[in-house]
């Protein structure tokens, strides 16, 4: 062998292997990554459903609900829904919260007449119930979810809403 082969022979072995050490994280499996608490309902539902004013008028509706989960144990949700002569937005902010060795949600409503007001509540992997609270303003709000379908209802004083419910489902 003459001097410096083998110098010659190991660069490309040692460089097949740099790059083996290297890119050797790509073939681990990826952590996994704990889901959070809203990660079931995150996503754009639409549907359709059925409101009653409180003097007992209804109207159908067709609705679209867009709910973000965001840093840490919180999320939003818009709801959005129309029928002959009405808009209906109801957009809310939510976090968990120990409160006396539990976990509530707490957080905040607005709709597009000017009203805002508080809520409080729990959630599960399959709902999430709140009380919507505010000047004129006392309802519950439950949304239930199954696979790739989601219920809204909500029941109670909400300025000339007595009762809401929509049936809505997104693409999985």
């Amino acid at each position: 062998m003459r001097p410096g082969m083998m110098t010659d022979l190991r660069k490309p072995f040692l460089r097949g292997l740099s790059t083996l050490a290297f890119s050797a994280h790509l073939l681990l499996p990826a952590p996994a990554f704990a889901e959070g608490p809203f990660d079931p309902f995150v996503g754009e539902w639409r549907g359709d459903g059925i409101v009653t004013t409180s003097d007992g008028q209804q109207a159908p509706l067709r609705c679209k609900v867009e709910i973000l989960a965001e840093v840490g144990e919180r999320a939003s949700q818009a709801l959005r829904c129309a029928s002959t002569g009405a808009v209906i937005v109801i957009n809310s902010s939510m976090r968990l919260e120990q409160q006396d060795q539990e976990k509530v949600l707490v957080g905040s409503w607005s709709n597009d007449r000017g009203n805002a007001g508080g809520l409080t509540g729990k959630i599960d992997s399959r709902s999430v119930e709140v009380m919507l609270a505010g000047e004129e303003v006392e309802a519950q709000m439950i949304s239930a979810i199954d696979g790739c379908k989601l219920t809204v209802a909500i029941e109670g004083q909400l300025g000339k809403i007595a009762n809401l419910r929509v049936d809505l489902e997104k693409g999985c």
